[in-house]
């Protein structure tokens, strides 16, 4: 996903405002750290730490891409289509592009 994202550079800024590695909005953050407050920081640092960043993405999976919500076990697919689109991202059509990137990359 880092590759998809920004090319693994720290420094981008998306067209939504999103940062860094894996270009996280606030919201995405905001709702990593109420599923796992133990994550701590501040928002800037998802560009700062790669890390923090890897850890931020996986409390947001950890809240919405569970066999509870999805009622069936998380695929590689549902989670990178969720970080992409959000909590119902798996279910969108405007996922399946960068999906299909993702997988491209994983399959090499």
């Amino acid at each position: 996903m880092c590759i998809v994202e920004s090319s693994c550079t720290p420094d981008k800024i998306g067209k939504a405002n999103e940062i860094g590695w894996y270009q996280i909005l606030p919201c995405f953050w905001q709702d990593a750290l109420e599923h796992d407050p133990s994550i701590g920081g501040v928002y800037e640092d998802v560009a700062r730490d790669k890390e923090y960043a890897e850890k931020v993405i996986l409390a947001y999976w950890g809240r919405y891409a569970t066999i509870e919500r999805l009622g069936r076990i998380p695929t590689d697919e549902d989670r990178a289509r969720i970080h992409n689109k959000g909590p119902n991202g798996y279910k969108k059509d405007s996922s399946i592009d960068y999906w299909n990137k993702v997988k491209a990359l994983l399959d090499e």
